[in-house]
């Protein structure tokens, strides 16, 4: 599982310019015979792909180079024993990019001047996606969390537990190594790391912050850039310290008073998952009040070209999303491959894929609403600054 942060957003964009941007995405299985399944798919999407870049006028030798790593994941057998939920890659001749996420994923590839960035909204668009900090003496925890998945961080260079700091004991790498499950099934799970056995002692309050410092020192690779909240698991007074020291920025006020070492992660997932449930209900019902109160004034509106263009302005203060624009084009049984700027049955797809990317990197709120609850059932709505 890999995180998606919001500098990975502007990177994303940044790599704008002129040249041929292909973006690759597909749902994949994280274990069972559906593997070679899933390789035998990317193996058709790049097929479709390259026919579509020679049609395009692309010589062999450049479809060659912007397509080498999608090609070297397609031989890569070790590779596909250690997939998520959902696959993007991104391409270009001089950078590429590819995600392992726990999100579903259509399949889809998509060719133009740019990438496409909302078939990642379960990650970095406003979504059900959050982040679980445990806290305890004895083991530091961080998961990446939807409604229904879960999946542990592999945390290097990092202290196991605020007991092993406080002993000035070897990090990770002279620790003990098992793998564990990413959440129910027995699925196989990436290397997680504990402490060593021993009592539990109690530092004074000034030490203990000294060493949650260094515990937000060692989480920031891993958070920089990151927007996704954040729910902390632990006793009242280690997450109390925790709060005066870290330099997260999406911490949520509501805090889950459990002792985790006495919990595994699925038991983490369903302790945080009301807290969060609760703050995602409570933004998104008051922007979609909002909206209604605002509607018919000028600083409301449901028109896809108009959201567009108030994002790209910076104009819009709230977003609101239908689930999956990609997902309502037309389908045939060959992976769908889309001509960014050509086809016109996907216009209204990437006029919103534009609006919610504009609107994640210059400040907006974006809530992805199952069609039910979207403002008179439209594909996409905003609330405007001016």
């Amino acid at each position: 599982m890999d995180l998606v942060t919001k500098a990975d957003v502007a990177e994303l964009i940044r790599r704008e310019q002129p040249g041929t941007r292909v973006s690759l995405f597909m749902p994949t299985h994280r274990f069972g015979t559906s593997i070679q399944a899933d390789r035998l798919r990317w193996r058709t999407l790049l097929d479709e792909v390259d026919s579509v870049l020679a049609a395009r006028g692309l010589s062999g030798s450049a479809i060659a180079e912007i397509m080498a790593p999608a090609r070297e994941l397609r031989d890569d057998a070790l590779g596909w024993q250690f997939m998520s939920d959902g696959l993007a890659l991104y391409a270009g001749r001089e950078w590429h990019r590819a995600f392992r996420l726990p999100v579903d994923l259509p399949t889809l590839a998509t060719i133009g001047d740019r990438f496409v960035v909302s078939p990642l909204r379960g990650q970095v668009i406003g979504s059900d996606h959050f982040l679980l900090l445990a806290l305890s003496r004895r083991r530091i925890r961080l998961l990446e969390c939807s409604r229904t998945h879960i999946e542990e961080v592999e945390l290097d260079d990092m202290p196991t537990g605020l007991r092993e700091l406080a002993r000035g004991e070897p990090r990770r790498s002279q620790t003990m190594t098992r793998l564990v499950s990413s959440g129910g099934g027995g699925r196989p799970g990436r290397a997680v790391f504990y402490g060593h056995g021993g009592d539990v002692r109690s530092e004074p309050g000034h030490e203990t912050r000294q060493l949650l410092q260094q515990v937000d020192s060692g989480l920031k690779p891993y958070l920089d850039g990151e927007m996704l909240p954040l729910v902390l698991i632990g006793s009242p007074e280690l997450m109390a310290e925790y709060r005066k020291v870290t330099t997260y920025g999406n911490v949520l006020a509501t805090d889950v008073s459990l002792n985790p070492d006495e919990l595994t992660n699925d038991e983490l997932h369903d302790a945080a998952w009301p807290v969060l449930r609760a703050t995602l209900d409570g933004g998104a019902q008051a922007d979609l009040e909002r909206f209604a109160s605002l509607h018919g004034t000028g600083l409301a509106t449901i028109d896809p070209t108009e959201v567009a263009e108030a994002s790209g302005a910076g104009r819009v203060e709230a977003l609101m999303m239908a689930a999956g624009p990609w997902r309502n084009t037309p389908r045939t049984d060959l992976p769908v491959v889309v001509q960014l700027g050509h086809d016109h049955a996907y216009r209204q797809a990437e006029l919103i894929d534009r609006a919610a990317t504009d609107a994640v990197t210059k400040g907006g709120r974006v809530h992805v609403l199952p069609r039910g609850r979207m403002p008179e059932l439209a594909d996409v709505a905003a609330i405007l600054r001016y």
